[in-house]
């Protein structure tokens, strides 16, 4: 029998954030404290992930966003592979839950190809860029998404399609058109 890994230094951090009685930092936009708070929870989420596994070197891309948005609240940047992630606050976190509300999806992935400003404006890296909330739910999916594109470093059609199942899963596509043959 195998004795279970203890926690890294990156979850117990995470797990410390969570506890803290502002958690999940909602007053972010007016309040430094709860912006650099909500910095620290995707950072060290981030780390969680990517430990010691990571393919090369991931470091800090986009400065912090000075009007405090959350656009964005964490950006990473691996030049050796050509890769980038970047986290924009949700907007509209936390919900009201008012019932005539357009639907709410707490992670919202996308891919594009952008350019490895300011370290090297000539090179473009492919960026997994991810509109999410720290709830549990983003959370999940985050961790998720960033171990398919920072570990495992699938394609771009290949994450296409990881978006796709997980629009899919959620009911980001319900009632909309998609062309069931790219599924």
């Amino acid at each position: 029998m195998t004795n279970p890994q203890p926690p890294s230094e990156s979850e117990e951090t995470l797990s410390d954030l969570k506890r803290n009685a502002l958690f999940p930092f909602a007053g972010y936009r007016s309040d430094t404290k709860q912006y650099m708070l909500l910095e620290m929870f995707f950072t060290y989420l981030f780390k969680s992930v990517i430990a010691e596994n990571a393919n090369g070197d991931w470091q800090a891309w986009f400065p912090p966003a000075k009007e405090q948005d959350g656009n964005p609240i964490f950006s990473a940047i691996n030049l050796n592979a050509r890769r980038g992630v970047r986290v924009i606050q949700h907007p509209d976190f936390p919900r009201k839950g008012t019932s005539d509300e357009p639907r709410y999806f707490p992670i919202q992935p996308f891919l594009s190809q952008s350019p490895a400003e300011p370290f090297n404006p000539a090179t473009t890296v492919l960026e997994l860029c991810m509109v999410a909330d720290p709830s549990s739910e983003s959370e999940k999916w985050c961790r998720q998404f960033w171990a398919k594109f920072c570990l495992e470093n699938l394609s771009a059609e290949e994450m296409e399609r990881e978006i796709r199942r997980y629009e899919d899963e959620i009911g980001m596509n319900a009632g909309t058109e998609v062309d069931k043959e790219t599924h």
